[in-house]
């Protein structure tokens, strides 16, 4: 894992976590059972800053535009951004 600016965390739906990097502008996904085997999402522009997960999607806030970035389970880029009018300060996910 980078470790450059970890601001937010999220659990997985299989057990694992997901860590929003805003200074490295990235997105780490973390297996507990095998922690030196991270994945690495890079290129998360805007400053992300906080991070939330459902069943089927990874939704992530940035703050330069204010945006919420949507990726599905294993893709790499997001599959959708919805722009925002100002800086999220939280994000949360609700049951399906």
């Amino acid at each position: 894992m980078s470790g450059d600016g970890p601001s937010n965390a999220t659990s997985l739906p299989g057990g694992g976590f997901a860590v929003v990097n805003s200074f490295a502008d990235s997105i780490t996904l973390i297996d507990p059972d095998n922690p030196a085997r991270t994945i690495e999402l890079e290129g998360i522009e805007s400053v992300p800053n906080g991070i939330a997960c459902s069943e089927t999607q990874l939704a992530v806030t940035t703050k330069s535009p204010p945006a919420l970035l949507f990726y599905a389970g294993g893709d790499a880029s997001p599959v959708r951004t919805v722009p925002l009018s100002a800086e999220p300060v939280a994000i949360a996910a609700l049951d399906d």
